[in-house]
Formats: C-alpha cells, sequence, structure tokens
C-alpha cells in the first residue's frame, strides 16, 4: 500500500521574501521584486532585469561562507528554516534522505576562479575550487548538517530540477524506502557570462520591457536567484509526533519532450503527459484541480504552448491559473522549489498568487487568469509545472491533507 506524504516543514529565500510569512505577504500585495541589475566583466558592465536575494544567511558562519558557493548558501538557509519550521532541528529521522536541485551549480565560484587562474596563474586557484562549484555541494552540506545518513541526491534537470527534486523525494517516501526528506533547489545564477548566455539565446526580456507571462507582449524572461526547501514526511510519522501539515503531495510525474535542447515541442506533448501521469497518480480528474501554477517564463513560444496545454487537460472546466515569474522572476533550477512553496502556502490560505503583471490580452493564452493579487478561493487540489531545457517537463500536485480520507 502506497504511504502518503505530506509537507511539515517549508524555507524560502527569493526576490520578494526570506521567508514563507513574507513571502504570502508579497504574493497577497502583488509586489514585485524585478529590477536593474548592473553585472561587472572584464571590459565593461552588463545591465539586465532581474531578482536578487538581500536576506541575510545566519545558518551559514562567515568561515564557511567564504568556502562555499552563493547556491549552497541559499540552499543551506532555506534548508535550515524548513527544518525549524518541521520541529526537527533535534534530529531528522534515521530513515531520510536529501534531495536537491540546480542548474548550474557553482557558477559564481568558477568565474571567481577563472579570472584568477587566467591574472595570477594555476598555483592560486582555490583548493575549495572543487567543493564549491560542484552541482551536488548543496546536497552535501545540508546532509552533513543535520546528519542525514541516507540518500542525498542533486538533479540537474534544468529550470525542472527543484520539482524534480521534490517529486522524487515524494516518490521514496510514498514507496516506504524513507519516512521523511529534505527536498527543494537553489540557484545562484546572477553572472555576466550566463545573463549573456541568455541575452544572445534571445531568451531574456528587455529591460524596459520586464517578465509578462501569458501577455501578448512578452518578450522573455528575467532571470533570478533563491532557493526554496521543503520537508516532507510519511503522514503517520507526522502525526505521531503532532507535527504542522501545510499540504499533502498527491501526485508527481516527469517526461521529456525529446524534441530539442531548448525549444518545447510545439504541441506540448512531454509537458501534457507529465500533468496527466501526475494527476493519474494523484487519483484526480482534471476538473478536481482548482488551482495551477504555470511554469510559464513570459516567452512567446513557451506560454502558448503551456496555454494550449492546459486547455487541452481541462477543457471546458479551467482552473485558475497563474505564473509567479511576473514577481520573481525566472529562479531556474530553484524555480519549482519555490514554485512548490507557493502552491502549498496557496492551499493552506486560500490566497490565489496573481499572475503578475495582470494580463489577460493574447487570445493564444486564454486561460482564466488570476487577475488580481490578493484574490481568495477554496484550493482542495493543486497543480504546479516545471518544463525546463533539455526537454524535461515535471507536474507535482498538492491536496489539503484530508485525514479522513484514504487516497489509495
Amino acid at each position: 500500500m502506497s504511504r502518503r506524504v505530506v509537507v511539515t516543514g517549508m524555507g524560502v529565500l527569493c526576490p520578494i521574501a526570506g521567508n514563507p510569512i513574507e513571502l504570502l505577504a508579497a504574493l497577497r500585495s502583488g509586489h514585485s521584486g524585478l529590477s536593474a541589475l548592473d553585472l561587472p566583466y572584464a571590459n565593461g558592465t552588463l545591465t539586465t532585469l532581474a531578482g536578487t536575494v538581500s536576506a541575510a544567511t545566519p545558518a551559514v558562519d562567515t568561515k564557511a561562507a567564504r568556502r562555499w558557493d552563493r547556491f549552497s548558501i541559499l540552499a543551506m538557509q532555506a534548508a535550515h528554516d524548513a527544518v525549524h519550521d518541521a520541529n526537527l532541528q533535534g534530529g531528522m529521522p534515521k530513515a531520510a534522505g536529501v534531495f536537491f536541485g540546480s542548474g548550474f551549480g557553482g557558477l559564481a565560484t568558477l568565474m571567481a576562479q577563472t579570472d584568477v587562474l587566467q591574472a595570477r596563474g594555476p598555483n592560486r586557484i582555490s583548493p575549495f575550487l572543487v567543493p564549491a562549484l560542484i552541482a551536488n555541494a548543496a546536497a552535501g552540506h545540508i546532509a552533513e548538517r543535520f546528519a542525514v545518513r541516507g540518500p542525498a541526491l542533486t538533479y540537474t534537470s534544468a529550470c525542472a530540477s527543484g520539482a524534480n527534486a521534490i517529486g522524487e523525494a515524494y516518490l521514496r517516501i510514498r514507496h516506504g524506502e524513507l519516512v521523511a526528506a529534505i527536498a527543494g533547489g537553489s540557484e545562484a545564477p546572477l553572472h555576466a557570462l550566463a545573463v549573456a548566455g541568455f541575452e544572445n539565446l534571445r531568451a531574456l526580456a528587455p529591460v524596459d520591457v520586464g517578465c509578462l507571462p501569458f501577455s501578448a507582449r512578452r518578450q522573455g524572461f528575467c532571470m533570478g536567484e533563491g532557493a526554496g526547501c521543503m520537508v516532507l514526511e510519511e503522514l503517520d510519522h507526522a502525526l505521531r509526533r503532532h507535527a504542522t501539515i501545510y499540504a499533502e503531495i498527491t501526485g508527481y510525474a516527469t517526461a521529456s519532450d525529446a524534441h530539442h535542447i531548448v525549444e518545447p515541442d510545439p504541441e506540448g506533448k512531454g509537458a501534457e503527459r507529465a500533468i496527466r501521469r501526475a494527476l493519474h497518480a494523484a487519483n484526480l480528474k482534471p476538473e478536481h484541480i482548482d488551482y495551477v501554477n504555470a511554469h510559464a517564463t513570459g516567452t512567446p513560444i513557451g506560454d502558448r504552448v503551456e496555454a494550449d496545454v492546459l486547455r487541452r487537460v481541462f477543457y471546458d472546466r479551467q482552473p485558475w491559473v497563474s505564473s509567479s515569474k511576473g514577481q520573481l522572476g525566472h529562479l531556474l533550477g530553484a524555480a519549482g522549489a519555490v514554485e512548490a512553496v507557493i502552491v502549498a502556502l496557496a492551499i493552506q490560505s486560500g490566497i490565489l498568487p496573481a499572475n503578475v503583471p495582470v494580463a489577460n490580452d493574447d487570445s493564444d493564452c486564454n486561460l482564466r487568469l488570476v487577475d488580481q493579487p490578493g484574490r481568495q478561493a477554496a484550493i482542495r487540489h493543486a497543480l504546479s509545472n516545471s518544463f525546463g531545457f533539455g526537454g524535461v517537463n515535471a507536474a507535482l500536485v498538492f491536496s489539503q491533507a484530508d485525514l479522513n480520507v484514504d487516497r489509495w
């Protein structure tokens, strides 16, 4: 018999908040965390519109922080807050694991040490280069901090990384291998090299336009940094220790487009497979979904394809839909994890995150968009979509944790 998996702790750092309480307030107000950012490089400065994290990181001491890349620092703070929120700071269960995602890993460390190599030679490269830049550094540090001796795995599936990490942790608990997990994603990509790469790929929005998910005026996404983390537990384990339960994960699936390394399948077949399989895993029909946190990044093709998929899946009973990226920017490997926290908060509070900036002016994206910040609705079941380069599609289904219902 499959086990039920619930969310008992959450931590988040993103351009609009340093914790879940601040995040809920920002979602209620529709506040945007995007601003112009000047990024230096050898011969000048590159200006972009991006979302940065300003929150302090007391979970990492100053000495350790000098040896870690920023993506690990953000991950540790989110994990620290999630574990404390779950009231497990006294010790994680023995049958626990760490599952974390990142698209770039230690990009800032790599670039800084590349500059050292060119200017000062190989003998001046830091001995901490490799431990800082490897993509599994965050998971390793988290496992060490909380003495988690089960699996400590890293998922690098571009913009689906955080969602895949949470989904794979959910599967390990659901099938009985673990009773708890620390799961999420982290990204610190705000370096001129990454921005130039996306810019020359024609994926970024102009500074004077910004990120406009589902709008007819959309021209691309805005990059951001951040981390999101959840503590997942088997339901009975959570009940025995009287844990707070934010939501239940009831379904997860991932599927590949097998189409193109950066362009989505124009028919969205991989995304549709992931969504339908996640709903099937949750024993839910499309009409049961009350809210969808869309992946929509503000790119002309991507938003249209996702809108087509949602119309096919939900047909004549369209749920509320919004993208968080107009407020946060696109957090890449952390996006799915932060948006999972947003969905859990929406279920708990009944507050629907608005599609910011509010727009419903594109007939190709004719959805039931959340048209005002702070709109309230009863949300029993919600879907969170995350799609990434490489053709990766991930879908997570969150539900109210009804203790009177045996889901399987």
